[in-house]
């Protein structure tokens, strides 16, 4: 069943139990979805597979994204429950609007490596040389 990005409604909310009823366990998304669609598909049990990140393609992410306590919130909310699954790709499964400003965009990347416990590797060493430009 693919799903567009649209605010829960009736529509979508009676799409993920008709795949509960013919007694499906997963959603696959070919594109990103409303956060409703995760919360409501972890409430009926349905696991969601998800090609494209969880959060911040779109323009309308860019004021959610513009204070590091968003992000934050944002990434301890999604990335411990995937890594407690096995399911965490960093490649893949996050991200932030082209517009994002350098200074937020390495402080997202900084909490990605402490909350994975990975903070080694080519993109580390570019955040620790990078680290002085806030603009």
């Amino acid at each position: 069943m693919v799903i567009a990005q649209v605010p829960i409604s009736g529509q979508l909310e009676a799409g993920l139990h008709l795949i509960k009823q013919m007694n499906g366990n997963t959603v696959r998304m070919h594109y990103q979805a409303h956060p409703d669609l995760y919360d409501l598909a972890d409430r009926l049990g349905l696991f969601v597979w998800a090609e494209i990140p969880l959060w911040g393609v779109g323009s309308r992410d860019v004021g959610e994204f513009a204070d590091p306590a968003a992000i934050d919130v944002e990434i301890e909310r999604k990335v411990p429950p995937l890594l407690a699954h096995g399911g965490y790709f960093p490649g893949i499964d996050h991200g932030l609007p082209p517009t994002t400003r350098h200074r937020i965009y390495l402080h997202f990347m900084r909490r990605l490596h402490e909350l994975t416990g990975n903070p080694q590797g080519e993109f580390w060493r570019y955040l620790t040389q990078a680290g002085q430009n806030t603009a």
